[in-house]
């Protein structure tokens, strides 16, 4: 019987400590979400520009807290870069 009772906390034990690192991935997630939403507001506005025959512009952007930058953006390449983040680029 102890056997089983020890078995069984073990088993217990494992799987707390798999939802805690489930739990922490989600929470994880979650917290990228808004700069996503941010990221896809930013694309689709360029795309609207495009469609109007725009062919430059310029963007600030975010290069850490405080810290900005100017870019000159070209609508007639057609792609966007994102980066997301551990070495992640993503073109559109």
């Amino acid at each position: 019987a102890e056997l089983l009772i020890g078995a069984y906390t073990e088993l217990h034990a494992k799987y707390k400590s798999f939802e805690v690192s489930l739990t922490n991935k989600q929470q994880h997630l979650k917290s990228k979400v808004p700069e996503l939403e941010k990221s896809l507001t930013l694309v689709q506005t360029l795309l609207q520009k495009q469609e109007q025959g725009e062919q430059h512009a310029t963007a600030r952007y975010s290069l850490a807290d405080n810290i900005y930058a100017t870019a000159e953006l070209d609508f007639s390449v057609g792609t966007v870069n994102l980066w997301l983040g551990a070495n992640v680029m993503l073109e559109y």
